[in-house]
């Protein structure tokens, strides 16, 4: 957060951003000089995904350096999934409803975390482009499909995301609604 002009006392007023790879000594600094800055972006195309990273912030004016703020723990960009979610399985509940459930993708976890799961479910006559689209959040590995047709085949497929995006389709299983009443 920046500092509130009423706090900053005194002119050429900034920030110094210090951060290293999490568990070295070494701590690489940059000053940023605009007092209202919120926000710094370290560019290194060698750095490997989401890797963490030991961080402090202070100020600065004329007069000198102030204090650094707490060492928080931030981490590079992540990377989005590369693996597909396995063991895929749908059941119709009701003409209406489906449940699908799925396993976690066996994911190299050093180069993101999985946020959620996409959902895409489609009935065989319609373009799976136009596939309805359905977001969980966190680790759950089932949800309910609903407003779907009767009697009728529809296919579902599965995907992991992260703030990176979203990874590879999970092979399309089938599964027919039940007959209304």
């Amino acid at each position: 957060q920046t500092v509130p002009e009423e706090l900053q006392n005194g002119g050429g007023f900034g920030y110094v951003v210090a951060f290293r790879p999490f568990g070295t000594i070494s701590w690489m600094q940059t000053v940023v000089a605009s007092p209202d800055a919120s926000r710094y972006v370290f560019r290194n195309e060698s750095l490997p995904p989401f890797s963490p990273y030991e961080v402090k912030v202070g100020v600065y004016n004329n007069k000198g350096e102030g204090s650094f703020s707490p060492v928080t723990v931030v981490y590079s960009a992540e990377e989005e999934p590369t693996r597909a979610p396995t063991t895929v399985l749908a059941r119709s509940l009701s003409a209406s409803d489906v449940e699908v459930s799925w396993a976690p993708p066996w994911e190299n976890q050093h180069k993101g975390r999985i946020q959620g799961y996409e959902v895409r479910c489609w009935r065989h006559d319609e373009k799976e482009e136009n596939a309805k689209r359905i977001r969980t959040v966190g680790n759950q590995t089932s949800t309910k499909v609903s407003n779907l047709r009767g009697n009728a085949l529809y296919h579902l497929a599965v995907r992991a995301y992260n703030t990176a995006g979203t990874g590879p389709s999970s092979a399309a299983v089938n599964v027919t609604t039940k007959k209304p009443r």
